[in-house]
């Protein structure tokens, strides 16, 4: 039997393809970056190995012009113009979501937690974390409730 050989890049790739097809219809910057966390957490549960190389990498891209960050780039930016977010996102917002986002897939795949457990933690991290780059609590509430379904981890 052979065995599937997953590289840094590839898993990244796939990943940031994910995020594309959930975010393509959606035209609001700040819930195109919450949908981002939200593929992030559903697969760091269903492909935990997957997750680890991902993770695991040594050098990982944290540029605002590595071609793989281009879309939570251009949200944040989209956010900044329309006074969504803090001006301080426009420099540090980047590196704060890639650094949230790794650190839940890294808890995902570590406790493994049922699906109630992990929505939860997601809209939790959801919160603080939309809150930090400058997201009025209210909007945030606002996302969350209105897209709970989308915000629910399958953990099956």
């Amino acid at each position: 039997m052979a065995r599937l050989t997953f590289r840094w890049p590839k898993v990244r790739t796939e990943l940031e393809a994910r995020v594309a097809a959930a975010n393509e219809r959606v035209e609001d910057p700040v819930a195109r970056i919450a949908g981002g966390m939200c593929v992030a957490a559903q697969f760091a549960l269903k492909h935990p190995r997957r997750t680890r190389i991902l993770l695991r990498s040594q050098d990982p891209p944290t540029s605002r012009s590595y071609p793989l960050n281009r879309g939570l780039r251009e949200d944040i930016d989209a956010a900044l113009a329309l006074n969504l977010l803090r001006p301080e996102a426009g420099n540090a917002g980047l590196l704060y979501w890639l650094g949230l986002c790794q650190v839940l897939m890294a808890n995902l795949v570590e406790t493994r937690p049922n699906g109630d457990q992990a929505t939860l933690l997601l809209r939790e991290m959801m919160m603080l974390g939309l809150c930090g780059l400058g997201a009025s609590p209210g909007q945030v509430t606002e996302l969350i409730t209105h897209t709970a379904s989308d915000l629910s981890v399958d953990t099956h």
